[in-house]
């Protein structure tokens, strides 16, 4: 049980900068997809 709770903790750190990566490109595409949408509409 604690060994699993010591991991659970460690992999904390990499879980969220996976998903501030994965938030961090979405908005940049969405950005990019507004912008090229202003230029052909």
């Amino acid at each position: 049980m604690a060994l699993d709770t010591t991991l659970n903790l460690f992999q904390w750190p990499r879980v969220a900068t996976v998903m501030l990566a994965i938030f961090a490109v979405v908005v940049v595409a969405e950005i990019g997809v507004t912008q090229i949408r202003k230029r052909i509409l």
